[in-house]
């Protein structure tokens, strides 16, 4: 099962066509991407960090573009889920939180159906933290979810995304393994026609 979503996630992040054509805070964006495609499917955290720099200094010069706030925040969810097997719980929580925050201000400019994918994760990861969260907080896994399907009900990244929280998470929640196998299979299917235009994700 590990193969087969490490091979979906390099079909999600291969490089397109017409990328070195961008120019401004797109050009940031689409080389943040990157720099963050290959530290999470290679676990290398410097590297998130790296792209975390190169996104601090785009936002300085743009600090309300949609894609540098959207890809920050994913910066920092992967830096959180490469560190949740780790004892600092409170870093790993402080790095979602901000995560949040940041693709919340990004969907204010220009909703993403990934970004609402990767809220939906956040929520679920913050809810199973603590065990105290407020049933707002593990609702907004599920409101989050909607919505990311709401706008990409054929993109395969929200697919993938769903099928990887049913895997990991509460069945009763999720739907589990048989609901992960479906999603999973569906990203697959729509990764084959999938080309969206750099610098989005």
């Amino acid at each position: 099962m590990r193969r087969f979503i490490g091979i979906l996630m390099l079909a999600a992040f291969a490089l397109p066509a017409g990328a070195q054509q961008l120019t401004g805070a797109a050009k940031w964006a689409d080389s943040a991407r990157l720099l963050i495609d290959r530290a999470e499917i290679r676990a290398e955290p410097d590297k998130l960090d790296s792209a975390i720099v190169l996104l601090d200094r785009a936002l300085s010069v743009s600090p309300t573009d949609y894609l540098l706030l959207h890809y920050k925040g994913y910066a920092l969810y992967q830096l959180a889920n490469q560190g949740m097997g780790s004892p600092s719980k409170e870093l790993v929580m402080r790095r979602l939180e901000e995560a949040d925050s940041l693709l919340a201000a990004s969907a204010d400019q220009h909703p993403l159906a990934e970004t609402f994918a990767i809220r939906s994760s956040i929520a679920g990861h913050l809810a199973g933290l603590d065990a105290a969260a407020p049933l707002s907080r593990k609702m907004m896994a599920g409101r989050m979810q909607a919505r990311a399907q709401e706008l990409g009900a054929s993109n395969p990244r929200v697919a993938l995304m769903r099928g990887i929280g049913a895997l990991y998470g509460p069945p009763e929640h999720t739907g589990g393994i048989k609901e992960a196998e479906r999603q999973l299979q569906l990203a697959h299917d729509l990764f084959a026609s999938d080309a969206p235009p750099p610098p989005l994700p």
